[in-house]
């Protein structure tokens, strides 16, 4: 079979045509070190401010969320150059200084409405947090391979074209939450951020072409949370998630060795006189594929008070099934279409199955004295429901892929350290393993296990400004690839990719 698509963390590709992560002025909010949000405290600012001023402050924070909401759309959108990446890990610059450690349990800021919604119930009044990730990658590609060739002895021809290629690229991932005290026992609370972003980007004269050209996968996800205290050590959140995808998928297509692979089945050599030779990109066709898709899940945390000192939060989320919904472009010499119905020059409709994984988060918080605390956290996300790509296309055909994904793990420690009574400093540490085995590691996806080392720092402003700052690097991590068969693809390549990330991130967080 010429057409084949298997996934790349959920990005459709087409085989043959190509195979497609403190603020704590209070530490972590425990009894003893809740600090600026004490109530006591809180009642002392809401008595020194003005009622004039709190309207003041009200008046700005919808025009704040909504120029963020406007800045996710276009800057998640702009340049995604995660080329193995899919789940995004830095939503918030407080946690990418402890390496997303304790993000279940930490519930300091309103970003504990996407880490533990009930993590809320230990926010006082109202609370904003905006932050900007600018992620740098880089990463280098070696990559050999070869065209059928009915004519050569071997029945095959090298792949002409670049066959290293260095991607460095950046981009920025917005993020924003809101926590809302209802009541002394509810909250409400609102994110909004971009959870999942993919892509890459090769020239037409890359060897792996015909298995990855471009793709580009975006998400935005609004969340909706509420929580619930439901005694002095246990509370509960709970909520919907939102969540808009769209991708867009290039592949080019191998014209001149799918016309060979015509001439070994008994087609006539002179078909083929008009197209270059096997393994040349002069002739080469394209495939773009481009869809969108609205789906809706939900979020489910608890958050336990074990003592004085020690916190437990557990949180869930749920997955989240898209049918992304689109157009196949396909161009290609008519040889081509001819030999091969799949790929005869069109536009056309059509669909992919694409499921979000359910992820737990498990997370502890413990702390030691006055100065110093530590914190940990065990994810898992089921990316083991993963068995298959099916793709339909709306004039009838399609195909199925086997994926036989892994479920993948992600465990991570910190430390927090008040260093005065404005600043906090912080580091961590984490590992995460990879979803995807060796048999269907893919060009676009080459994504390997990982270490990650953080530090990060708060400072207070004021009684109710609040800025954060984390940087991470991900230590480089490469997967061998081999993809593709001549006598199935008309095309085979092998080779390395790896890959090194780091992380800067920024973040403000305002007290109303």
């Amino acid at each position: 079979m010429l057409l084949n698509a298997p996934p790349q963390f959920g990005e459709m590709q087409m085989n043959g045509l190509g195979s497609f992560k403190k603020w704590t002025l209070s530490v972590n909010q425990l009894p003893h070190k809740t600090a600026l949000q004490r109530s006591d405290k809180n009642e002392k600012q809401r008595h020194m401010m003005t009622a004039c001023a709190m309207r003041v402050k009200q008046a700005f924070m919808l025009p704040t969320i909504l120029l963020t909401g406007m800045s996710i759309l276009s800057l998640g959108t702009a340049s995604q150059a995660l080329a193995q990446g899919y789940y995004i890990d830095e939503q918030s610059a407080k946690r990418l200084g402890d390496a997303f450690s304790g993000g279940a349990a930490d519930a300091s800021d309103a970003s504990t409405v996407f880490y533990n919604p009930a993590g809320m119930v230990r926010l006082d009044g109202m609370q904003l947090v905006g932050n900007l990730s600018g992620v740098y990658t880089q990463t280098e590609v070696t990559m050999s391979g070869n065209s059928f060739d009915a004519s050569s002895a071997s029945m095959a021809s090298a792949i002409q074209g670049q066959e290293q290629v260095n991607l460095d690229e950046s981009f920025l991932i917005p993020s924003v939450y809101f926590s809302y005290q209802l009541s002394p026992s509810w909250h409400l609370g609102a994110s909004l951020n971009v959870p999942y972003s993919s892509g890459s980007e090769f020239d037409t004269d890359f060897v792996g072409r015909y298995f990855s050209l471009k793709s580009d996968i975006t998400s935005v996800n609004l969340g909706l949370m509420a929580s619930y205290r439901i005694s002095a050590k246990w509370s509960v959140g709970f909520g919907v998630n939102s969540q808009y995808i769209e991708a867009e998928i290039q592949n080019q297509i191998n014209s001149s060795g799918i016309c060979q692979l015509g001439v070994a089945s008994g087609m006539p050599s002179q078909l083929c006189a008009g197209l270059d030779s096997s393994g040349t990109y002069t002739d080469d066709g394209n495939v773009k594929m481009t869809g969108d898709d609205l789906a809706f899940g939900y979020t489910l945390g608890v958050l336990y008070q074990l003592d004085f000192d020690t916190r437990v939060g557990l949180n869930y989320r749920s997955k989240i099934s898209h049918t992304l919904t689109g157009d196949a472009t396909i161009s290609a010499p008519a040889i081509v279409g001819m030999i091969e119905p799949m790929l005869t020059s069109r536009v056309e409709g059509g669909s992919v199955e694409l499921v979000t994984p359910e992820t737990l988060d498990l997370s502890g918080v413990y702390q030691l004295n006055e100065d110093w605390h530590v914190q940990a956290t065990a994810s898992w996300f089921r990316w083991s429901r993963f068995e298959t790509l099916d793709i339909e296309l709306d004039n009838g055909g399609g195909f199925s892929t086997a994926q036989n994904w892994d479920d993948s793990y992600r465990l991570a420690a910190g430390v927090g350290f008040q260093l005065t009574p404005n600043w906090m400093l912080r580091t961590g540490m984490a590992y995460e393993t990879t979803p995807v085995p060796d048999d269907t590691v893919s060009l676009d996806f080459a994504f390997g296990d990982f270490y990650a080392v953080s530090v990060g720092a708060s400072y207070a402003f004021s009684e109710t400004l609040f800025f954060d700052l984390g940087y991470q690097h991900t230590f480089s991590f490469n997967r061998d690839i081999s993809q593709g068969s001549l006598i199935v693809d008309s095309a085979e390549i092998s080779g390395n990719v790896e890959t090194s990330i780091n992380s800067l991130a920024l973040g403000v967080n305002w007290l109303f």
